[in-house]
């Protein structure tokens, strides 16, 4: 989610009655993929300064990839890999005022009606939970604006072949008219797509999807900025965004696209995303068809080379651009600088330091291990895993 959202608990308690979702099938690895190292970097905001760290640190250590995913908000910091070979044109974009006013393109009004939104997210769980019915938000229901002109001038060309990194950035198509009301959960609703290069998008040809019942999708001939849009567009966050007559919805769809990235890559490097609370699930879950928390933990029992710890990043609000929405009160308090200036260039210096720690620190442990996590629980891992990551910890405090 491009925001998050303050809760309550009694928010916690009449969100808690939703039923369980259906279960997905286990993600595998494929025995001969197309691409040596494939870096994942997941939504959850403004951290594009935290994936450039990141991907600093992994080529410091000697781990380059040779294919980046980009979901949500992870896109713009995937695009940043294609559009700057060196690294320290990558910081210097993002110590910008360009980079600035990409980010201040995003506005979340003040007089937004928060908790009549969260009622509509409400009203819409329980429509899913007992008819089994999905009403995706309506235009007017979003609450954040985009100066779609700014993100234009900054990325606007094309996904390139001859260029290293290759990058995907994830999507979900509308399969329905987003705009004729509720649909049947029986029917194939959305269908997973990456806007990429000709040549990438050969290699994902016949990858069938383990989220919906289609094969993966490529989109070609695109511009950077326009997957970036579709890539952003989460539901109650922004409009659905209208290409060649399809609409299509945020990269938040594939919540972390190991699948796709196991099917591409020999050895997978991700972010691993903290605990959401249960208003975040049922806004998405409602919205997209399928449980966001079970989706999410089982992305993270993936087979994946090594884990970058984002789970707890909502811990350092110094680090944060992402509004925040209270539920209660219904006002949004705003985290970015309302002015380009040195809060400004000193947050993104400290973003970048705290995504290149993390990933060396994620170089440094055994290969797939969850144990340097810092924070589990249901909506982010499995409950088996979650209960041998605790013993395991429980055991390492008894031998300090």
């Amino acid at each position: 989610m491009i925001m998050r959202f303050k809760t309550t608990f009694a928010l916690l308690v009449t969100l808690a009655l939703s039923a369980p979702f259906g279960s997905e099938p286990a993600i595998a690895q494929q025995s001969k993929p197309p691409f040596e190292r494939i870096l994942i970097l997941t939504g959850g905001g403004a951290q594009s300064a935290i994936h450039v760290g990141m991907l600093q640190a992994l080529e410091d250590q000697g781990w380059r990839p040779d294919a980046v995913i980009g979901t949500c908000g992870g896109a713009i910091a995937a695009s940043l890999a294609l559009r700057f070979a060196n690294a320290k044109d990558r910081l210097s974009y993002l110590e910008s005022k360009d980079y600035f006013e990409t980010l201040r393109a995003i506005q979340y009004p003040e007089a937004t009606d928060i908790p009549k939104s969260i009622h509509k997210i409400i009203s819409r769980m329980n429509l899913y939970k007992k008819e089994g019915l999905l009403t995706y938000p309506s235009n007017d229901e979003a609450i954040a604006d985009i100066d779609f002109s700014s993100i234009q001038t900054g990325f606007n060309f094309p996904f390139a072949s001859d260029k290293s990194p290759k990058v995907l950035i994830g999507a979900s198509e509308f399969l329905f008219d987003p705009s004729q009301g509720s649909q049947a959960l029986s029917q194939s609703l959305f269908r997973e797509v990456y806007f990429t290069d000709p040549s990438t998008a050969q290699s994902i040809a016949d990858i069938q999807s383990v989220q919906t019942n289609d094969g993966v999708q490529a989109i070609m001939n695109v511009a950077v900025s326009v997957a970036i849009r579709a890539s952003i567009a989460d539901p109650y966050a922004f409009e659905p965004i209208e290409i060649n007559g399809k609409h299509y919805s945020g990269g938040g769809y594939q919540l972390n696209p190991t699948a796709l990235a196991l099917r591409l890559g020999k050895q997978v490097i991700s972010t691993y995303n903290g605990p959401y609370n249960l208003l975040e699930i049922a806004a998405v879950s409602s919205a997209w068809g399928s449980d966001f928390g079970d989706r999410l933990a089982k992305a993270h029992s993936a087979p994946i080379y090594r884990w970058i710890d984002f789970t707890d990043r909502g811990d350092y609000p110094h680090l944060q651009f992402d509004p925040i929405l209270d539920p209660v009160s219904g006002k949004i308090e705003q985290k970015l600088p309302e002015a380009f200036g040195d809060d400004f260039v000193k947050t993104v210096r400290a973003q970048w330091k705290w995504g290149y720690d993390r990933a060396t620190e994620s170089l440094a442990t055994p290969e797939g291990s969850i144990d340097h996590l810092r924070k589990l629980d249901r909506t982010n891992t499995t409950a088996e895993r979650l209960r041998d990551w605790k013993r395991r910890r429980a055991l390492e405090k008894k031998k300090q």
